[in-house]
């Protein structure tokens, strides 16, 4: 079981705490294509792979829409 310090990376947005958003999708979102974490610890892995490789890319200065 993963308590609040093990997920400080984690935002729990609107659930009650990190550890229920983290269960919550990981079962959403754990089969997922892309994803396929058999448990817990491997989605927190991919999930933490996939925000590191996201905050390397360049970000774009504009605005949505070509407005």
């Amino acid at each position: 079981m993963f308590t609040e310090d093990d997920l400080t990376e984690w935002n729990k947005g609107n659930f009650p705490s990190r550890v229920y958003s983290v269960d919550y999708h990981y079962k959403e979102h754990g089969d997922d294509v892309g994803v396929s974490a058999e448990h817990l610890p491997g989605y927190l892995h991919k999930a933490h792979k996939y925000k590191t490789d996201v905050d390397v890319l360049p970000k774009k200065v504009g605005t949505y829409g070509g407005h």
